[in-house]
């Protein structure tokens, strides 16, 4: 279950974040406002993901979205040997090293 890194989109004040959260963690919203210097933050409209992420919940992979974002990754990925990742349908993963993915994501880690 610690091995899965979902993607995980957030508003936080009308921008969007993606959240790389293990699958073993809730990602605290108080705590990831607090990060972000915001005031607000909660999940984001599933139309907004996909109108600006690109991809449908459920599949949103943690890398390849159509705009940029800041993405934060859940820093408890990075004691695994390898992690698995959406890759754009609910249906499909691939694995990654933790230490690739935060390199290809130009991701945060941050304790989520």
């Amino acid at each position: 279950m610690g091995q899965i890194a979902s993607s995980l989109v957030f508003d936080a004040d009308g921008d969007l974040v993606v959240v790389v959260a293990s699958g073993a963690n809730h990602v605290d919203e108080d705590r990831l406002a607090a990060h972000l210097g915001v005031d607000d933050v909660g999940m984001a409209d599933p139309d907004a993901i996909s109108d600006v992420v690109g991809w449908s919940i459920g599949g949103v992979p943690p890398i390849c979205h159509d705009s940029e974002m800041p993405t934060l990754l859940d820093e408890s990925l990075l004691a695994y040997d390898t992690v698995w990742a959406a890759a754009g349908t609910p249906s499909a993963v691939f694995p990654i090293d933790p230490d690739d993915l935060r390199r290809l994501a130009e991701a945060t880690p941050v304790d989520v």
